[in-house]
């Protein structure tokens, strides 16, 4: 039997074709994601495994955890001072001690003043340390900077500056200024790439003059004494260290860089499988579709090998057995186009700002076990019912010459529909319910419901095809040949649904993440022209916070009639994190709209706070309460004086300027806003303030339609990168309408060599194959694109307390989604509708 599985396989060359392409592409996303974080796996463990010293010593605040990194807070720098430098070199435990400076905003500039690179990443300077056994840097080209004038590059940042061993670049720095020094050193580190953003290497002296101040550091590495162990020099310098430091050993480093890794990269699979599994879910549909028309057409073939002694199960193994060859094959070319996906994702993610390690491809044994068990494993799941109903069919009948699969009552599956549909309402309120308490609990609701909701649109759509063709049909019974393709598309409901429902899926999800971008970029533009009333905003590079001394430079402007600033630092309140933000409460309702539901700005007097409603809600907080919170300097207590809306930026607690300074927030202002003066010309003014900040060039000074744009860039970078990953499935859709009509064709060789007997021209052939095709897409594209404007619009509402608050029905690209689902159609009837219309008369008729 399994001899006669593989000469049917092999004697049907185009449908075995047309299936393996269908499961290779529903494969392929799955071993692509595997391929690509394996690769970034293996090119991570580099860093892993880098060079550390035996312990390292950092400075922290109350408000750090242990394992987190020290100088995060605020953006500011925390320092040690020099001294303990010689203080832990000296402990008979140490064999020596080094003191560096690790910060960020040093800023590479370009030709054009302005700062390398996209803004996310950061851009950072590390001291030189020539310490080999400690340090991933290695000096490849030249030598280490020496003195104020010199600097060294990593490669990937010289490469971005274009410069080499001579030139000059300019640099910004928060205490520095605009500097320009010499290249004299190009460097590279133990890992590949550039892992995103810039790196200037400068000697010590020279970091602390720019960013810490003389006679401090950032970080101390400390070297063992020979026989001694990392874990006894940690508790001695423990023991030798201030209270407010972390001592953490090699092993803790490379434990917590391993665990920071793990957590990136377990979500980075999971929302890439979830894109393929996509895929594969819709080439699960065509599958079972494709083998459902293979076994239809074989009856009589699988009824003669009963006749002939094979029973049932032997029957349904060798139906299985076609399957998990053709899985086998498709896993096979799985893992070759996985490589091709494995490279695009690479470089969409660079195409979006995303700068990754560089690497080769690293195929693991586990991606050929992945790829064999997806492949085979869906085949033949997906072949098991149809496998199951060529078995059972009876041999005497089977081999009647117009025998047919027997047709199954569509009762069982609308009753399932049905009842899938009526489930993802409560899976819905649940999530709407949830949405002011727990956004993940609320997201996770609603998947539910997505999920029951179009698998029960699924299970009625053949209940609806038939009825809904039937309705198309009427204005076209004088149309005989439309009429044909709608009744051959009516035949057999089940075929038509399973096909428009792959389409439906993709054009679902697509219309869905349409909805929500579309609504995030209104809630962003609501956002920022409710709330900012000022004219110009200056904001800093990646939204970082910058020095004080912008503001300084701004607030006596000619032509302003307010300037101010904002500062925002996190507070630990339990176990979570909220931001504080303080303000000069005489200025901040001039530019910026806090709508305060109870209390006033003006009761922000030291020690007091206002809260947002929904954080109030979440820690049970009411006006008068008294706050116990982790400060970065410490425990302490603000009390409640009154709530405000949650909106955009200003979220958590609003407190004065002389409140934030009191627990210890650095000088680090996160935004300035500037409010012109009646009349002024704000062209003049514009000038006037990009004069003014030519001495800041990490800072961008913006206008509202500018702030807009930037956001919405971002919405855009990050919904196109999904797009692009839901346009698999729509290729995976487009395919099992070739594939389902190519076979459709195949299946009624009679009866098309007949209607060309009784008059119909080739033309009419291949007008009749494109109109049920289009007829297929357009039930698919106009279910799907009905689902997605659902539930978009039901994740909108869920998302409304995190910031997207306006619904926006996205009606141009729902338009267009609608006839690219159509032209998709009809090109995928291209090559069906001329294999149809080439077919011989004779040789059709003579058909057995």
């Amino acid at each position: 039997m399994f001899r006669a599985a593989l000469r049917s396989v092999l004697a049907h060359k185009l449908r075995l074709g047309l299936t393996i392409v269908t499961v290779t592409l529903g494969i392929a996303f799955v071993t692509g994601t595997n391929i690509f974080t394996d690769s970034l796996r293996s090119s991570f463990d580099a860093l892993v495994e880098q060079p550390r010293a035996d312990v390292l010593v950092t400075p922290r605040t109350e408000l750090d955890a242990a394992d987190e990194n020290p100088t995060a807070i605020g953006e500011g720098l925390l320092t040690l001072p020099t001294q303990l430098v010689e203080q832990l070199a000296s402990l008979p435990e140490a064999d020596d001690a080094y003191g560096q400076v690790q910060a960020q905003a040093a800023y590479v500039l370009g030709a054009d003043d302005k700062p390398l690179g996209p803004q996310g990443p950061p851009a950072r300077v590390v001291s030189w340390l020539d310490a080999p056994d400690i340090t991933p840097l290695r000096i490849a080209q030249g030598r280490a900077p020496q003195g104020p004038e010199e600097i060294a590059l990593l490669s990937s940042t010289a490469e971005l500056a274009g410069v080499g061993i001579g030139d000059s670049v300019r640099i910004t720095t928060p205490l520095a200024g605009v500097r320009t020094a010499t290249v004299t050193g190009i460097a590279t580190r133990t890992l590949s790439g550039g892992l995103g953003g810039t790196l200037v290497i400068l000697d010590l002296p020279t970091a602390q003059a720019w960013f810490t101040g003389s006679g401090t550091v950032t970080q101390i590495s400390v070297q063992a004494a020979p026989g001694v162990s990392a874990e006894d020099l940690a508790v001695a310098v423990t023991a030798s260290s201030p209270s407010l430091t972390s001592v953490r050993t090699a092993t803790q480093q490379q434990d917590q860089v391993t665990e920071r890794i793990e957590e990136g990269f377990s979500f980075l699979n999971t929302f890439l499988l979830a894109f393929g599994l996509i895929a594969l879910f819709v080439s699960t549909f065509l599958i079972f579709n494709t083998f459902s028309m293979l076994i239809a057409q074989r009856t009589r073939e699988l009824a003669l090998v009963r006749a002939i002694g094979a029973t049932r199960w032997q029957v349904f193994g060798s139906v299985l057995a076609e399957a998990a060859v053709v899985g086998a094959l498709a896993g096979a070319l799985g893992i070759a186009a996985g490589v091709g996906v494995a490279q695009g994702l690479r470089r969409i993610i660079e195409a979006i700002g995303g700068s990754l390690p560089s690497s080769d491809l690293v195929v693991e044994p586990s991606t050929f076990l992945i790829a064999a068990g997806v492949g085979i494993g869906v085949t033949m799941i997906a072949a098991g019912i149809p496998a199951w109903r060529a078995s059972v069919i009876p041999p005497v009948a089977a081999m009647r010459e117009d025998a047919r699969l027997p047709s199954r009552s569509l009762r069982g599956l609308t009753i399932g529909g049905l009842l899938l549909v009526v489930a993802a309402v409560p899976c819905a309120l649940m999530g709407v319910a949830n949405s002011e308490q727990d956004g993940t609990i609320a997201a996770t609701w609603v998947g539910l419901s997505a999920l029951a909701g179009i698998l029960g649109v699924v299970c009625l759509t053949p209940a609806v095809a038939g009825p809904l063709l039937g309705l198309m049909a009427r204005p076209f019974t004088r149309r005989p040949v439309t009429n044909l393709a709608l009744e051959n598309a009516r035949r057999n409901p089940r075929r038509t649904s399973a096909t428009s429902s792959a389409l439906a899926i993709g054009l679902a999800l697509m219309t869905a993440v349409t909805v929500i971008g579309l609504s995030a970029r209104a809630s962003v533009t609501e956002v920022v022209d409710q709330t900012i009333g000022a004219d110009f905003v200056v904001l800093g590079q990646g939204f970082r916070p910058f020095e004080p001394e912008v503001f300084e430079a701004l607030r006596d402007a000619p032509g302003t009639s307010v300037v101010t600033y904002l500062r925002n630092i996190p507070i630990e309140v339990g176990d979570e994190r909220f931001p504080m933000t303080g303000v000069l409460t005489e200025d901040v309702r001039e530019v910026v709209d806090v709508v305060v539901t109870s209390g006033s700005l003006d009761d922000l007097g030291l020690g007091m706070a206002l809260v947002d409603d929904q954080t109030a809600t979440q820690l049970g907080l009411k006006t008068g309460d008294q706050l116990d919170a982790t400060f970065v300097n410490g425990p302490g207590q603000v009390r409640i004086v009154g709530t405000f809306e949650p909106v955009g930026f200003l979220q958590g607690f609003l407190v004065s300027m002389p409140t934030l300074a009191s627990i210890g927030a650095l000088e680090r202002d996160t935004g300035v806003y500037i409010k012109a003066a009646p009349g002024e010309n704000l062209d003049t003014l514009r000038a006037e303030l990009s004069t003014r900040l030519q001495a800041f060039p990490a800072v961008r000074l913006q206008d509202q339609a500018d702030i807009k744009r930037d956001i919405n860039q971002q919405f855009d970078l990050l919904f196109g990168f999904i797009f692009g990953l839901l346009a698999l499935s729509i290729l995976v859709a487009f395919l099992g309408i070739v594939n389902t009509l190519s076979l459709s064709v195949y299946e009624r060789i009679r009866e098309i060599g007949l209607l060309r007997a009784v008059g119909m021209v080739r033309r009419q052939v291949r007008q009749m194959v494109a109109r049920e095709a289009l007829a297929i897409a357009l039930i698919g594209s106009v279910v799907g694109i009905a689902l997605g404007l659902g539930y978009g619009a039901l994740f909108q509402k869920v998302l409304e307390p995190q910031g997207i608050t306006v619904l926006a029905v996205p009606y141009g690209p729902l338009i267009l989604f609608l006839v690219l689902g159509v032209l998709g159609g009809l090109a995928a009837s291209i090559w069906p509708a001329i294999r149809a219309a080439r077919l011989r008369i004779l040789s059709a008729i003579a058909t057995e």
